[in-house]
């Protein structure tokens, strides 16, 4: 019965939820590629391995619509809440409070990212542990997995250790020869990943230094509570307490977790990961939900092997603590609370603003695009590419490349002259705006001075809970 619940809910939640930039951009770079080398060239500006994209090119034969990307990202997220229902050791009252939290009910199975599918490969690979099958099954699960995300990388090696020295009964020399294989499968992965040296998404590495150290922690304890600014469920973190505070939290927060686990093993192995997981974020963004749920996940991987241990050892004292139940019921309260948001108001305004322009103006009435928000989403629901602002390329996506993101020349003076020199070029077109603190100059700019451009304000699209994806539409004649 829990299944079903959680099931049906996922199925709603994804139905009603209106796909935004990051969603339509994975979606559009293999709509966009016309072979697989031209996949592996567009999709490497964005700094991502090959798995996810390969499968999105794979279900584009079914039509450039949002729905195959919404069945097989519902049929991850189903398969999901399987494993965790009935192959897990946990009792119905931690089941219950998984399927209602934030990032299972929300963050990872509504939105429609490669997430989903690391968690998929991550419950697949500890069911493979906890049931002791052969190496081979671990490895055919192992090698996607790795290919699917960077924080693959740093979740695989640690578990495979445990797998292969306290689980696998294969010899020695096959132990290390798999372990190797699967450090090569993380390297190959690195090196797709890594972007190209003409992307505006290079890797940057951080200084190192007490600044950006307290910043930093001030970011793990979100990993736990998922604590952001309630009104706009955005990914974004939220700053909870002053640095002292952040870095106290953290640590109790980090020792609570760690005692929880009581295999020996299985808890050095979580440290592994913890600080593989804090070196990686502290070097690359550290800034969103989605990365920092990874210290979410990682805990639940090895309390699940841990439970399982326990239930074989016929050891029943294995209640979760009082500290994950704390955890859990703030994070129910912000799954449900996101979830009924996000049925109920469209978390973009790209399908209205979409619509707008398809029943009203002629259907190739070009479109000019200001900012990357305006760009990715707009583009996929009007079905047509849209110019970019800054530069007057036609894009289906934002292309990380330099050549396409440079805006050296983008002070406000340019981006006015570029819109005149645009304008000239297309004749009559339609300017859509991004609604930010970056952009909201230019909106004001037109509508104070329609003459300059013969302009003229169409509405503002503001129904959506991302802020950066509402729109102000205006007319250039």
């Amino acid at each position: 019965m829990l299944f079903i619940i959680a099931a049906v809910l996922v199925c709603i939640g994804k139905y009603y939820h209106e796909p935004w930039m990051d969603e339509w951009r994975n979606m559009s770079i293999p709509l966009e590629a016309t072979s697989l080398k031209e996949l592996y060239q567009l999709r490497g500006y964005e700094s991502h391995p090959m798995t996810y994209y390969l499968m999105l090119f794979g279900v584009k034969i079914f039509g450039s619509s949002y729905i195959p990307m919404f069945v097989i990202h519902a049929m991850a997220a189903v398969s999901v809440l399987f494993l965790l229902i009935f192959k897990s050791p946990f009792s119905f009252l931690t089941k219950m409070l998984l399927c209602c939290s934030y990032y299972f009910l929300y963050e990872t199975l509504v939105f429609n990212r490669q997430y989903v599918f690391v968690i998929l490969g991550l419950f697949l690979l500890i069911n493979i542990v906890q049931k002791k099958q052969n190496w081979l099954w671990y490895l055919l699960v192992a090698i996607p997995f790795i290919h699917l995300h960077v924080y693959s990388w740093l979740l695989i090696v640690p578990l495979t250790i445990y797998y292969l020295w306290q689980v696998s009964p294969v010899r020695l020399a096959y132990k290390f020869s798999i372990l190797l294989f699967i450090v090569l499968n993380c390297a190959l992965a690195y090196y797709s990943a890594k972007p190209p040296s003409d992307s505006s998404n290079a890797f940057v590495i951080k200084e190192f230094n007490i600044g950006n150290v307290l910043l930093y922690l001030r970011y793990y304890i979100n990993g736990f509570i998922a604590y952001f600014n309630p009104v706009h469920p955005d990914n974004n973190i939220y700053e909870l307490a002053p640095s002292w505070a952040a870095v106290l939290f953290s640590a109790l927060f980090f020792f609570g977790t760690k005692n929880a686990i009581n295999n020996k093993k299985l808890r050095q192995a979580y440290l592994v990961t913890f600080i593989l997981l804090t070196a990686f974020n502290y070097h690359y963004q550290a800034c969103a939900m989605r990365h920092t749920s990874f210290y979410f996940f990682n805990w639940l991987t090895y309390l699940w092997l841990d439970h399982q241990l326990r239930h074989e050892s016929k050891s029943y004292v294995i209640a979760m603590p009082f500290v994950f139940y704390l955890i859990m019921m703030y994070q129910c309260s912000l799954g449900i609370s996101s979830w009924i948001k996000d049925v109920k108001e469209p978390y973009s305004a790209s399908k209205a603003v979409a619509q707008h322009i398809n029943t009203n103006f002629r259907k190739d009435i070009p479109v000019i695009s200001y900012y990357t928000y305006a760009i990715d989403a707009p583009a996929a629901c009007l079905g047509r590419k849209v110019f970019a602002l800054h530069c007057m390329h036609p894009h289906l996506y934002y292309n990380q490349k330099f050549s396409e993101t440079d805006c050296s020349h983008c002070s406000q003076g340019k981006i006015l002259e570029q819109l005149s020199i645009g304008r000239q070029q297309l004749g009559p077109c339609l300017l859509l705006v991004c609604k930010s603190d970056f952009t909201n100059w230019l909106t004001d700019s037109i509508k104070g001075n329609p003459a300059q451009f013969n302009s003229k304000y169409i509405q503002s699209f503001d129904q959506s809970i991302n802020i950066s994806e509402r729109y102000d539409l205006m007319e250039l004649k």
